[in-house]
């Protein structure tokens, strides 16, 4: 416990999230559904993940009854690249899962995030973004990347509830070995006003890209 306990916080102590330009990882109104320590799965090595969804004015997330991914806003939308970068992992080829508005994951998923692209940026920093739908990545093992590049589209695959994005920035390029790190996002207004610098976001928060 205390050599992974070091291994962190020198993480944080080395890291340059907060001095590095990042923007959100879509376009249009998003809102920050699970954050920081969130009270569900974002907890230890994975507390500084974000998921994301799109809601209505009445604070919905879905149209209809919520049966099928469609339903849902966010489904569909184009996840972007939040900085330039190469990509070092796609997985792809994961059914959506089938149980929406069910509260119930797909444990015969082949892997619990479902399809996903990292992008390695400068130095040893790596963004993921999980749950896309089978066969919408436009991206490839080694290509190199843009900010606001398109990287797929959202889905529900994997074990997801709900579609969502979840997205976090780690330390190295295994999932399953790595600890997530703290991050600021620039270029975007939280909860409807404009920010002149780069700032953390946390659950609740209504967060949406500036256009240049």
């Amino acid at each position: 416990p205390e050599e992974t306990l070091d291994h962190f916080l020198s993480n944080l102590r080395r890291y340059r999230g907060y001095d590095w330009t990042l923007t959100l990882p879509f376009s249009g109104k998003w809102t920050v559904w699970q954050g920081f320590n969130g009270n569900w799965t974002h907890q230890g090595v994975w507390r500084y993940a974000y998921d994301f969804v799109i809601v209505d004015e009445k604070g919905k997330r879905h149209q209809a009854n919520g049966k099928q991914p469609a339903d849902y806003y966010c489904y569909g939308k184009e996840i972007l690249a939040i900085a330039d970068g190469k990509v070092v992992e796609v997985k792809d080829g994961i059914k959506d899962s089938p149980f929406m508005g069910q509260c119930m994951f797909d444990f015969l998923a082949k892997d619990m995030i479902g399809n996903h692209v990292i992008v390695q940026h400068e130095g040893e920093e790596y963004s993921f973004y999980a749950h896309l739908i089978p066969g919408s990545i436009k991206v490839t093992i080694g290509q190199k990347v843009k900010r606001g590049e398109v990287l797929g589209l959202l889905g529900t695959s994997g074990h997801s509830l709900e579609p969502h994005l979840y997205f976090h920035v780690q330390d190295r390029l295994e999932f399953h070995r790595a600890f997530g790190l703290p991050i600021k996002f620039s270029g975007l207004s939280r909860n409807d006003e404009v920010c002149s610098e780069a700032i953390p976001i946390f659950i609740g928060d209504v967060v949406k890209k500036k256009l240049v």
